[in-house]
């Protein structure tokens, strides 16, 4: 094997004992070649050797493991990325399935960028059990999805790549530093999020790649009323939370564009009311005020202060 692959594909494990086998299954099943790939499989909180046989990591040769023991995403992606050669960084997560051209997009569409690349692929939810009839568009973001169509163009100005499946050109890191803990006082905002707007403040804009595709496995448990509505609270605080750094005058007009929503609400209502989706109708409004007792909180919050 070479010395510098040229991708590095970094794989955050939360639930070995539950996911790690069948992802590295289906990565061994992948015929790529080791002088410009490697794989670095890194835990959130366990270790994942016990999860593992040894003489399974012989079936892909690609495959390294950080063993020592790492506390949060955050540590666990920051090992990674010192540990790691490659000039592009891969990052996606064991509880997807990886698309079967996902290595080959990385070949075609991505390796002529080198280490400026920065962005990120499609994100398709898949659900364990039936998709329950009550989803409503507003609720497939919450659950990751990430789908902007089938060309390849600059991400929507608000959004940012996900997690699972994010690839970013090494030369970021060093000019930018590593993914940062959480400092903001607000624990619910995602690592990803921080570093990802820095480079928005220096007027940097991150790539789509729709054929960078991965299905993201949603469990039962992911379906409940309780994380919907976290979710719900976790996507708008870092909303509020990007409006307030970058002024108070788009703080406030982030915070009426959430109240107009009320009434593009009530248009579809009527439409789900008509076509007999009536099961939908209930959560649309239980999204609006979930995020409306949101903004009043944060809004009184300010007054007082």
């Amino acid at each position: 094997m070479n010395e510098q692959p040229q991708f590095s594909v970094i794989v955050l494990s939360r639930n070995p004992q539950i996911n790690l086998h069948e992802f590295i299954e289906r990565l061994c099943a992948f015929d790529l070649d080791f002088d410009r790939f490697e794989c670095i499989i890194v835990g959130d909180g366990v270790d994942m050797e016990k999860f593992f046989p040894d003489h399974k990591k012989e079936d892909c040769r690609l495959i390294r493991f950080l063993k020592n023991r790492i506390e949060n995403t955050v540590d666990a992606w920051n090992r990674a990325v010192e540990q790691s050669r490659g000039e592009i960084l891969v990052f996606t997560e064991d509880d997807v399935i990886l698309h079967p051209d996902f290595f080959k997009t990385l070949e075609t569409e991505i390796a002529s960028l080198g280490d400026r690349v920065i962005g990120g692929g499609k994100v398709i939810p898949v659900f364990e059990n039936q998709k329950p009839p009550w989803m409503i568009k507003f609720f497939m973001p919450l659950l990751d999805e990430v789908n902007y169509g089938e060309t390849i163009r600059p991400f929507p100005k608000k959004a940012i790549p996900r997690g699972m499946n994010m690839v970013i050109g090494r030369k970021y890191f060093e000019r930018y530093g590593v993914f940062e803990e959480n400092n903001t006082g607000k624990p619910e905002i995602r690592p990803e999020f921080h570093f990802f707007n820095r480079l928005k403040r220096d007027g940097i804009s991150f790539l789509y790649f729709p054929n960078l595709m991965v299905w993201h496995i949603i469990p039962p448990e992911h379906l409940s009323r309780s994380f919907i509505r976290r979710q719900a609270e976790i996507n708008l605080v870092a909303d509020l939370y990007s409006a307030q750094i970058s002024g108070k005058s788009k703080w406030w007009r982030l915070v009426f564009k959430e109240l107009s929503k009320w009434l593009a609400s009530l248009i579809i209502a009527f439409y789900y009311l008509f076509t007999t989706q009536w099961e939908k109708i209930k959560p649309l409004f239980q999204y609006r005020y979930w995020r409306l007792r949101l903004i009043l909180r944060n809004i009184f919050s300010k007054t007082e202060k």
